[in-house]
C-alpha cells in the first residue's frame, strides 16, 4: 500500500500542474484582453478630445470649453503650448482675470463668453482672429466643491485647434464649402476610426481563439496520457 503512495502524489502534482497551466492561460488571456480594450479606449479618447474650429481672418472665435456644473471654477488657464512660456491665452483666478500675465498678442482681445462662468461655460471669445492665431489652444480647469463636508478639487483639461484663413469657411457659416471641407475631415475621421476599430476586434479574436486551442490542447493532452489510467487504477488501489 505504502508502495503506491508516491504513484497517486506523482498524479496529483501533474494534475495540480495541469490546473496551474489552464489558469495562467486564462489570466494571459484576460490581461491581453484588457490591454486591447485599454489601449483602443485611450485612442478614442484621444481622437475625440481634440475640437476643430476654422474662422476667416477678422472674424470672432468661440473657443468652446466647459467645466462641472455644480463646482466653483478656481482657476482658469487658456494658452498655447509653443507660447506658454512667454504668457497665457487667458488667466482667470480668484474671480477675475490678470492681464499681465498674458502674451502680448493677446491682450486686449480675449474675454469670457459667460462672466459668470454658468453651468461651467469657461469659453472664451478671440476677437479679430488673424492667421498668427492657429494653432492648439488648450483649456484647464481647476474646480473646488464641497462633498460630505470636504474640499474636493479637481482638474480638467481640453483642447481645440484653431485654423485662421483668409478665405473660405467661417465659424458661423453652414455654407456649401463649410459642409464641403467638414463633411470630408468627417469621413476621413470616421474611416479611420471604422478601420481601427476592426483592427483592434480582429485581435481581441485571435488572442481569444489562440488561448482557448492551447487551454483545448492541454486538457486534451491530460486526458490522452497513457499513464493517465494506470494512475487513477493505482489511486483506487491505495
Amino acid at each position: 500500500m505504502s508502495k503506491m503512495k508516491p504513484k497517486v502524489l506523482r498524479f496529483q502534482n501533474k494534475t495540480t500542474f495541469s490546473f496551474q497551466i489552464v489558469r495562467a492561460s486564462s489570466r494571459l488571456m484576460s490581461a491581453k484582453m484588457s490591454s486591447v480594450v485599454v489601449f483602443f479606449s485611450l485612442h478614442v479618447l484621444l481622437a475625440s478630445g481634440l475640437k476643430e474650429l476654422r474662422v476667416r481672418s477678422g472674424q470672432d472665435a468661440t473657443l468652446q470649453c466647459w467645466g462641472p456644473r455644480d463646482a466653483h471654477v478656481t482657476l482658469l488657464e487658456w494658452s498655447r503650448p509653443e507660447l506658454i512660456s512667454q504668457g497665457y491665452v487667458f488667466f482667470f483666478q480668484d474671480q477675475r482675470s490678470y492681464e499681465n500675465y498674458q502674451h502680448e498678442s493677446f491682450k486686449g482681445r480675449v474675454q469670457l463668453r459667460d462672466s459668470s462662468m454658468k453651468d461651467g461655460d469657461v469659453a472664451v471669445i478671440l476677437r479679430n482672429v488673424r492667421v498668427s492665431d492657429t494653432g492648439t489652444y488648450e483649456c484647464e480647469i481647476t474646480t473646488s466643491s464641497i462633498r460630505n463636508g470636504e474640499r474636493v478639487v479637481k482638474e480638467f483639461k481640453h483642447s481645440i485647434n484653431l485654423t485662421v484663413t483668409d478665405t473660405g469657411f467661417t465659424e458661423g457659416q453652414s455654407k456649401e464649402k463649410g459642409h464641403k471641407d467638414g463633411g470630408d475631415k468627417d469621413i476621413s475621421f470616421f474611416v479611420i476610426m471604422f478601420i481601427l476599430t476592426c483592427g483592434l476586434l480582429g485581435v481581441m479574436v485571435i488572442v481569444t481563439v489562440a488561448v482557448a486551442v492551447n487551454i483545448y490542447r492541454g486538457k486534451k493532452s491530460i486526458i490522452k496520457n497513457p499513464n493517465h489510467t494506470n494512475m487513477m487504477e493505482s489511486e483506487q488501489l491505495a
